[in-house]
């Protein structure tokens, strides 16, 4: 394994994580990361670029870190494409020949992007196959070690929020698994019968014949509270709109910038956050969709629709646009058809855009 593993990220750059966290601390500022776990005979790369619809529709609030996995895949043909690809482990039966190093190379990359104060650190993973086999493998001995040294200090990954188990499958735990914990981490029926509190996502294909749904399925048993996004392709990270809108959806609810805030078991609460938990303003191309809708919405409905937060004209603009805060809020006043039907009290629906608005749902409460 080299010293300083090689990583790509969803800024073109390449690098060790050493390099690479001292060089782009600007870039990374203000973003929280994610880590992406290759299949077998691929590269971070590889799979990096396959992401691009997910990795474009994010760029403004997270950066993705993709490793390169340690070891080269076995050459069948001096011509086999496959020399340059990579594989987490060699395995022989049960035994996963190289997880050890595996687990370091991934501990060395999360560390060290999370050592600088300028940058948010990770917060997720993504794994596709063999990548998803491995975060699974994370998850449980995270989850142990917690059990057993009692909170974060025993956490391999400090600050993992959630996680996307991609075209993922279950296997008999490798033998030395739970050497991989400091301490005693307990033997690896321990490790299986113990549920992981780690929000998950498991994203499958109807027509993957190399892992079946049925097989993915399987790892749902080992998380407390799984989420399912069965797609129609094959093997494969699936990009199409409506699955890159299930991610985002995800990994907002889960992330740590708080994108869920303005709501409390359906009753509104104040929309103002602190200063240090405020979400992330939208990009351009996210706020244009938000003004726009906004903007249609008041001119059908002038008297239903009631902004909260602040509008005023824009001083730039000779058309007279309005300049919008955000995030923009407004509600909407809920008249009756039938009275018979009707509660006798106003009723009114707040809705509030999270920064990835209209990729994400609106946050509602009435």
């Amino acid at each position: 394994m080299p010293k300083h593993p090689q990583y790509h990220n969803n800024n073109n750059e390449r690098g060790s994580a050493s390099s690479q966290n001292s060089e782009n601390a600007s870039d990374s500022k203000r973003k929280t990361k994610i880590l992406v776990l290759q299949g077998n005979r691929q590269t971070g790369e590889l799979l990096l670029g396959r992401m691009n619809k997910l990795t474009r529709k994010l760029r403004e609030t997270h950066e993705f870190v993709a490793p390169d996995a340690p070891f080269p895949c076995p050459i069948f043909d001096e011509d086999d494409a496959s020399q340059l690809m990579k594989t987490w482990w060699n395995r022989d039966g049960d035994v996963y020949h190289g997880l050890e190093d595996s687990v370091e190379l991934i501990r060395s990359v999360w560390e060290e992007n999370c050592s600088s104060k300028k940058d948010g650190g990770f917060e997720g993973m993504i794994g596709f196959s063999q990548g998803a086999r491995l975060i699974q493998l994370l998850c449980q001995l995270q989850h142990r070690g917690a059990m057993i040294h009692n909170g974060k200090n025993g956490q391999l990954f400090p600050g993992l929020k959630y996680v996307i188990i991609a075209g993922g499958y279950d296997s008999p735990l490798p033998p030395n698994l739970s050497s991989l914990m400091a301490g005693n981490c307990g033997d690896n029926d321990k490790i299986r019968s113990t549920l992981c509190d780690i929000p998950s996502l498991h994203v499958m294909g109807s027509k993957d014949e190399m892992i079946p749904p049925s097989r993915s399925r399987e790892v749902l048993a080992y998380f407390t509270n799984p989420v399912v996004h069965e797609h129609s392709g094959g093997h494969c990270l699936p990009m199409k709109a409506a699955d890159v809108s299930k991610m985002i959806s995800f990994i907002t609810e889960n992330s740590v910038d708080g994108n869920n805030a303005g709501s409390d078991n359906g009753k509104a609460v104040s929309m103002e956050l602190p200063r240090s938990q405020k979400v992330p303003l939208p990009d351009e191309a996210h706020e244009q969709d938000q003004i726009d809708e906004v903007e249609a919405l008041n001119a059908i409905y002038p008297d239903q629709i009631h902004m909260r937060s602040n509008v005023q004209c824009n001083p730039d603009d000779e058309e007279g646009s309005n300049r919008y805060a955000h995030p923009i809020t407004y509600d909407i006043n809920l008249s009756p058809e039938t009275e018979e039907l009707w509660p006798p009290h106003e009723l009114r629906l707040s809705i509030k855009y999270p920064p990835l608005y209209p990729d994400v749902s609106p946050i509602v409460s009435l």
